[in-house]
C-alpha cells in the first residue's frame, strides 16, 4: 500500500515527489541523493492501513453505492482517513477502484462508511 500514498516521477533532470494529503505543490528538481533520502524517509514511516467498507445502498445523484463496497487506504498518521483532510484519501480510493465520486453522493461520511484500522 506504500504506492498508493506517493508516487515519484523521474525526468531526465529532476524528480517530482507527489504525495497523498500534501497540500502543497509537488516537491520538484531535487538532486538524485535527495530524492533517494525522502523515499528512505517515507519508507520508514510507520503508515497505518485502514479499510473502508460501505454500509448500506444508496442512489444519488445518478450515483448507485452498494452494501460491502471496500477499499484500503495507507495513511502517515493513525486519524480516521474518513475525516481527515476532508476524506479526500478515501474519495480517490473509491474513484481510483469503483470509479464513483463519493463526494457527489454525499456518502463521505461514517453515517455510510465503515472504517476498520488493520494496523
Amino acid at each position: 500500500m506504500l504506492c498508493s500514498c506517493f508516487r515519484v516521477t523521474i525526468a531526465r533532470t529532476s524528480v517530482i515527489f507527489h504525495l497523498q494529503g500534501f497540500s502543497g505543490p509537488p516537491l520538484q528538481n531535487i538532486d538524485t541523493r535527495s530524492a533517494l533520502s525522502v523515499i528512505k524517509r517515507i519508507l520508514k514511516t510507520p503508515m497505518a492501513l485502514f479499510k473502508i467498507t460501505t454500509r448500506a445502498r444508496k442512489l444519488t445523484n445518478g450515483i448507485l453505492i452498494e452494501p460491502g463496497m471496500s477499499v484500503e487506504v495507507a495513511t502517515v498518521s493513525a486519524v480516521n482517513p474518513i475525516t481527515a483532510n476532508g476524506g479526500q484519501a478515501v474519495a480517490d480510493a473509491f474513484m481510483r477502484v469503483y470509479g464513483i465520486d463519493l463526494k457527489k453522493a454525499g456518502a463521505l461520511n461514517s453515517a455510510y462508511l465503515e472504517t476498520i484500522k488493520i494496523r
